[in-house]
């Protein structure tokens, strides 16, 4: 069975990073996304080798 690869948007803090600390305790990997560059590195740094920046603005249709 293959990992799951997911993508939470908003994930610089909050929820956003709690989602996606859950998934990669979980055995995901995940791709952490939000306007907020800086706390998106910074979350995914935290999270180690399981997870990743991804720059995604979801407001812009160029960036999807």
């Amino acid at each position: 069975m293959s990992k799951p690869v997911l993508l939470v948007a908003g994930g610089s803090r909050g929820i956003g990073a709690a989602i996606a600390s859950a998934f990669v305790a979980n055995g995901a990997f995940v791709y952490v996304s939000d306007i907020n560059e800086e706390g998106s590195r910074a979350c995914a740094a935290a999270l180690g080798d399981q997870a990743r920046f991804l720059s995604l603005d979801v407001r812009s249709e160029r960036d999807w």
